[in-house]
């Protein structure tokens, strides 16, 4: 009995000591990689308190928590993000998404974030993984906090962060519950009057339902129906005006674009009445 406590408590030891070890790597390399060698290694004993308590920075599937790890280095200041001078900054987003939705997001997040020029300067799909690339022109990389808070606010979450260089940087995200963060639900019964200087008007549906929408006698409609992977499923297109227009929300749709064919400014206010 005794031999057989000591085997299991060898074993015990062993393994606590194996996961110290690879997790241990795993923490200290994406450290490294995000703040760069030469500032891990005049800092490493500072990074050792405060990464003490390392189960923080994973989680609960054994993969590193990289909002966590991020808020650390940038509150400590480990984390460089101003470059010397204004550079080509390049980031890539990679996500198990539709590419249609994940370019529209991300377009989003970094208006939000305050860029105004940027390009994209590559596109792809490779199996269910879409990647975009932008390339823009600034003093400073992304702030992963912000990045991290716009990115929720759209249904998506940040899953890693890779830092190749200074001033070149790539981000996996997860599209869990992605959504449109300008698009009004329509779920309630109920009439809604809206003004949009724009003249283009986002929905989020969430139930089947028949929509109402009124507005100036002089629009002509334009309606645009997307899945949730922001694919048109349906588009509708008045040649005459009108001053109201009745449709059908069924199972396929996740969201509606409601503007005008000639001129969007015609409709800078609408009524829309949602019979679920």
């Amino acid at each position: 009995m005794h031999k057989k406590q000591c085997f299991f408590a060898r074993s015990t030891l062993i393994w606590i000591l194996f996961c110290s070890i690879v997790f241990g790597d795993m923490l200290d390399d994406k450290i490294q990689e995000l703040i760069g060698t030469t500032t891990y290694s005049q800092n490493k004993n500072f990074i050792n308190t405060i990464f003490s308590n390392r189960a923080k920075f994973y989680l609960d599937s054994n993969q590193l928590n990289i909002g966590a790890i991020a808020y650390e280095l940038k509150n400590n200041g480990l984390l460089m993000l101003k470059f010397p001078k204004p550079m080509d900054l390049s980031v890539s987003f990679s996500a198990q998404a539709s590419p249609i939705i994940l370019s529209y997001t991300l377009n989003n997040v970094l208006s939000s974030m305050g860029y105004s020029y940027f390009l994209v300067s590559q596109a792809s799909k490779i199996n269910n993984t879409s990647t975009i690339r932008f390339s823009l022109i600034t003093e400073h990389a992304l702030d992963p906090m912000i990045l991290l808070s716009e990115l929720q606010k759209r249904g998506f979450s940040l899953k890693d962060i890779m830092r190749n260089s200074i001033n070149e940087w790539a981000y996996i995200v997860e599209a869990r519950n992605p959504t449109l963060l300008n698009a009004k639900s329509l779920e309630t019964k109920g009439t809604l009057s809206l003004r949009e200087v724009s003249g283009q008007y986002w929905f989020r549906v969430v139930k089947n339902g028949n929509l109402k929408i009124s507005a100036n006698p002089k629009w002509t409609p334009r309606i645009v129906c997307y899945n949730k992977n922001l694919e048109i499923t349906n588009l509708i297109i008045e040649r005459n005006p009108k001053n109201s227009i009745n449709m059908r929300i069924d199972d396929r749709i996740a969201f509606i674009m409601i503007t005008d064919v000639y001129n969007p400014d015609i409709i800078k206010q609408i009524e829309v009445e949602f019979l679920p």
